[in-house]
């Protein structure tokens, strides 16, 4: 094993000390690792992903039906790499 060869061990976890913290915007308090900003507990990109999955489903849900399952058809071709 790699670690062997190298003579390295595992060692024990780290104590993670945490401190308050207000969101201004919505007044929550959390708490969250000293020296980590507040924003790096989310994926900006997940955040967005899910954000636009809301939009089209009420966009989609909003539709005539028929225009809704057209476009429901390509969303699964697009999905499948059919529209690249």
């Amino acid at each position: 094993m790699e670690m062997t060869r190298r003579n390295w061990a595992v060692s024990q976890r780290p104590e993670v000390r945490t401190v308050e913290w207000v969101n201004k915007r919505t007044g929550k308090t959390e708490r969250i690792p000293e020296g980590i900003d507040p924003g790096w507990d989310v994926n900006p990109g997940k955040t967005r992903q899910r954000n636009l999955d809301k939009y089209l489903k009420g966009k989609l849900d909003a539709a005539d039906p028929k225009i809704a399952e057209a476009a429901k058809k390509d969303l699964a071709k697009y999905e499948k790499g059919e529209n690249a």
